[in-house]
């Protein structure tokens, strides 16, 4: 298999996890059929989850993940606490930073498993990825209550799949031996 063919599989599966993580925190009867043969629970702690066990199946791959899934729903915890308004930052900001502080503290989360996450270079790339796939919250600020926007119900599951999909991948990417890694991110070559 081809490794752009696998990170796009690997970002279709972080996506997939990000809408799930949405509803596994939404109340059944606002956001989804009455129809769903089971009951989703609501606290909003459940939104890292998926994340994190996609993370465990696809690299982590280590008993030490026991302590780097709830080191994920911490990070979970902080990067809401930072993106709510009433964290007195001006603007949306405080959603670029809850993005960034999400990016990097999943990163050093996972060094547990996988040391080669520690390296600056690693932490700065998540970190990154983090801010800049925090824009589509941005848009559930802005337009998440509006009449004239797309209904909540949509912009938020969108969110979320579009944040873990940008940041699990580069963390799968960043986690691989440098035989394995692709050089995406040095400019190199992403050939066979």
């Amino acid at each position: 298999m081809s490794k752009k063919l696998k990170l796009l599989g690997v970002a279709v599966l972080f996506a997939v996890g990000g809408a799930a993580s949405f509803f596994l925190s939404a109340p059944m009867d606002h956001y989804l059929e009455s129809w769903l043969p089971f009951p989703l629970l609501s606290h909003f702690s459940m939104i890292p989850i998926p994340f994190a066990l996609l993370s465990v199946l696809l690299f982590l791959r280590s008993w030490k993940a026991a302590v780097s899934v709830p080191l994920n729903v911490a990070v979970w915890c902080a990067a809401y606490a930072i993106a709510t308004p009433q964290s007195g930052l001006d603007s949306n900001l405080h959603i670029f930073l809850a993005g960034l502080v999400g990016g990097f503290s999943v990163a050093l989360s996972d060094t547990i498993c996988c040391p080669r996450l520690l390296s600056p270079k690693y932490l700065s790339y998540a970190a990154t990825v983090g801010l800049l796939a925090a824009f589509p919250f941005v848009l559930v600020s802005e337009f998440g209550h509006s009449a004239e926007g797309p209904p909540l119900g949509i912009l938020l599951p969108f969110s979320f799949a579009i944040w873990q999909a940008a940041v699990g991948t580069c963390l799968y990417w960043a986690s691989a031996p440098d035989d394995v890694a692709l050089p995406v991110l040095e400019g190199g070559s992403t050939g066979e």
